[in-house]
């Protein structure tokens, strides 16, 4: 069973975060999307679309909780530019506990 989980993508996602009661029930289910993106790693770079569609929210909703996220220190988020255009590409997101 464990060999299947890791040929399917894993995250890690501690206990703090689970029993922060000032962070929403969505905002924990995108921490734990994220890590689960990130594989033990600090970083992950779903799209938002991808996220929406996987955790079934709309891209307000998304941004609201993540934003709790964000301001308890749980991420960060680092935008990118495609070179040499003023277009953003895909947002990179660390995960910082």
């Amino acid at each position: 069973m464990i060999n299947r989980a890791i040929e399917l993508g894993y995250g890690t996602v501690t206990k703090e975060i689970m029993q922060d009661k000032g962070l929403t029930i969505e905002s924990k289910a995108i921490y734990a999307y994220l890590c689960s993106f990130a594989g033990g790693k600090d970083e992950a770079y779903p799209s938002i679309s991808k996220m929406c569609y996987d955790l079934q929210i709309t891209d307000q909703r998304l941004r609201k909780h993540m934003k709790l996220l964000i301001d308890s220190g749980y991420i960060e988020i680092e935008k990118y530019r495609y070179a040499k255009s003023q277009r953003f590409a895909n947002n990179h997101y660390i995960i910082l506990k």
